[in-house]
């Protein structure tokens, strides 16, 4: 059923994060996407009951497709000229984070016997990104 959910709002995550970009800018829109995610990820581990795993399924479902977009527009706008290297580079970034997140969990669970500490430190993360990406408050990128 989580994963049902996931799909479903994954759906139209895509054209609603990019018209949000278009709107508001891409980085304001990559920051409050990054900040969505983050109540995702905590409220998979902090929420009680079921109300953790289906929060969690609908705003991972409803960014992450989303975030990676606004980050290779975003990539791309910064890039100017070389805007070809900076989508390798994003893409190369995106899969190797694809890869050491869930190994990361897994020695963050080995050491604690939960997923709370590895989930509250990728929601940590994403704070971060959402600082990062979020630029100038007033900027259009």
């Amino acid at each position: 059923m989580v994963w049902l959910l996931v799909g479903l709002a994954a759906i139209p995550s895509v054209a609603l994060w990019t018209a949000l970009g278009r709107r508001h800018g891409v980085r304001r829109a990559f920051a409050v996407a990054a900040l969505v995610e983050a109540a995702g990820v905590g409220a998979s581990v902090l929420a009680p009951g079921l109300w953790g795993p289906f929060a969690a399924a609908l705003l991972l479902g409803a960014t992450f497709m989303g975030l990676t977009a606004l980050g290779l527009i975003a990539a791309r706008e910064i890039a100017g000229a070389a805007s070809r290297r900076a989508l390798a580079i994003m893409t190369a970034a995106f899969g190797l984070g694809q890869m050491l997140g869930p190994v990361a969990g897994g020695y963050g669970y080995d050491l604690t016997g939960s997923f709370t500490a590895p989930s509250l430190l990728a929601a940590a993360a994403l704070l971060v990104a959402a600082a990062l990406g979020g630029g100038r408050a007033t900027g259009r990128r």
